[in-house]
């Protein structure tokens, strides 16, 4: 141990370099690493917004936003579904159980909500 501490304090030139290429090592050696950061991650969420333009909050509630609740309500393992309808537009939020897989079902919810909104859906996704 003692010729390695007397070996670095002679050629101080040698111990850079070898720092140096140390490092550049480990650069290129995490720059190929394979990894995830942020995983992929579904929850199960679905959100519907729907427009009606120039209706109030109450004609907004009884044509649009309940009809699609009560479509909604079909759909297995929903928990929760909340709504807010106001002059012109529908938002209505619906959570499911975290087993469920809601990009395999998304087909199944425009279907259900298309004939009450006579294709007014703005924005239908999942979170």
């Amino acid at each position: 141990m003692i010729r390695l501490t007397q070996f670095a304090v002679r050629e101080k030139s040698v111990v850079i370099l070898l720092a140096v290429g140390i490092f550049l090592a480990g650069i290129y050696s995490w720059g190929q690493l394979r990894q995830e950061l942020i995983p992929d991650i579904e929850l199960p969420f679905v959100t519907v917004i729907t427009p009606l333009p120039g209706a109030g909050a109450e004609d907004v509630a009884t044509q649009v936003t309940e009809p699609i609740e009560r479509s909604m309500a079909n759909v297995p393992r929903l928990e929760t579904v909340q709504s807010t309808s106001s002059n012109s537009i529908s938002l209505v939020f619906a959570q499911f159980d975290f087993n469920f897989r809601v990009t395999y079902r998304f087909n199944v919810f425009i279907q259900l909500c298309a004939p009450c909104t006579a294709g007014r859906i703005e924005h239908f996704g999942h979170f």
